[in-house]
């Protein structure tokens, strides 16, 4: 499980500034981790970030989703496999003390420093249940390149991943799973990492990511929250 970090949880949205007055998530805090680590890679950051590196000669593999087709690889799946792989980071949040509703498109902002100028990221939200299975809920992925997402004078940058929208409850003593990674192969094309066009593509090259969440780097995804506690949060309708 994810080490000791700076990620926190509350209505709507993942923040690390803290456990507001609204909150309806249990704060716990939690960086975002790789499972095992591949032989030579480097040891965690301390300044508030996880890292990974994505190898499209060893593309992370996709474990349920959205399909137009019939694929064994779609829908509701259990996502264990996959988030014990090195090229996955995953964080949770505390256990629910009650249900929790969330209806309607979900967003990530994540502040990330990519070694290349052309990779991905693949975001995911996921319900772990009691029995500690890690179900899909959404996803969406995005391809960064110069143009879209330009860096900052120390190399990061903000990515927004709109990911599908969702209509899902969590369960109480279930938790609300983020899941950061950069591909879900075959659902999505390989990111190569070189810029070339994919149909045309080449050649190959490996990626080192790192996702931050600290104060100054931020990283945040937003949940439409529409019932917690008992209680309808959905605005009021006019009459």
């Amino acid at each position: 499980m994810p080490a000791a970090g700076a990620l926190k949880a509350k209505t709507g949205i993942y923040t690390p500034t803290g456990y507001g007055r609204k909150s309806r998530l249990p704060p716990r805090p939690a960086a975002l981790a790789p499972g095992p680590r591949r032989a030579g890679w480097p040891p965690p950051l301390s300044d508030g970030a996880g890292r990974y590196q994505y190898d499209p000669a060893d593309p992370t593999p996709a474990a349920g989703g959205a399909s137009h087709e019939r694929q064994p690889y779609a829908g509701s799946k259990n996502n264990a496999a996959r988030e014990a792989r090195a090229d996955v980071l995953a964080d949770s949040s505390e256990v629910l003390a009650d249900d929790l509703t969330v209806a309607g498109p979900v967003r990530a902002e994540l502040r990330v420093r990519p070694s290349l100028e052309h990779t991905g990221l693949f975001v995911r939200l996921g319900d772990v249940d009691l029995r500690e299975r890690s179900f899909n809920r959404s996803d969406s992925i995005v391809r960064l390149r110069p143009q879209a997402a330009p860096c900052e004078a120390d190399q990061t940058m903000r990515a927004v991943v709109e990911l599908w929208p969702t209509a899902s409850t969590f369960r109480r003593g279930h938790r609300v799973r983020l899941q950061v990674s950069s591909g879900a192969h075959p659902a999505y094309a390989r990111n190569l990492g070189t810029g070339e066009p994919p149909g045309r593509a080449t050649t190959m090259r490996a990626a080192d990511i790192e996702v931050f969440h600290s104060p100054i780097r931020p990283s945040a995804v937003h949940l439409p929250v529409v019932a917690s506690l008992g209680r309808d949060l959905r605005p009021a309708q006019r009459a």
